[in-house]
């Protein structure tokens, strides 16, 4: 006579994917995973655009005072400048992070879908 019951197999409300109605779950999953990368997608793209227009904003302030400076020479010249090439520093890291981000989120894939790959 055997130990185990085949009846202990079989669970009635089982969370397995294989019993009626089940699969509902792994496929709202899916959809779901679909529209997050969606949203991680966008969430990049608006952070690269934030550090595109620091950096532009950066530029312009960096080139005005540049310029102020350049026609009135004075002795505290080279301090002022040392502040601006420290801006233009500053101006070309968020550009390269810009440039990361643009990276980090690939175009088209063959479906038409865009999909997130991460350059390591």
């Amino acid at each position: 006579m055997s130990h185990h019951s085949d009846d202990a197999l079989l669970i009635v409300g089982s969370d397995s994917f294989w019993e009626p109605g089940n699969y509902k779950r792994t496929t709202k999953r899916i959809e779901d995973s679909f529209r997050l990368c969606g949203d991680l997608i966008l969430l990049i793209q608006e952070r690269s655009e934030i550090e595109k227009t620091y950096a532009k904003s950066l530029r312009n302030w960096s080139k005005k005072w540049n310029e102020i400076i350049e026609k009135n020479m004075a002795t505290e010249a080279a301090s002022w400048k040392s502040v601006l090439i420290e801006a233009d520093r500053r101006c070309d890291m968020h550009l390269r992070l810009k440039t990361s981000l643009n990276d980090v989120v690939t175009h088209k894939s063959s479906s038409g879908r865009k999909i997130v790959s991460i350059n390591l």
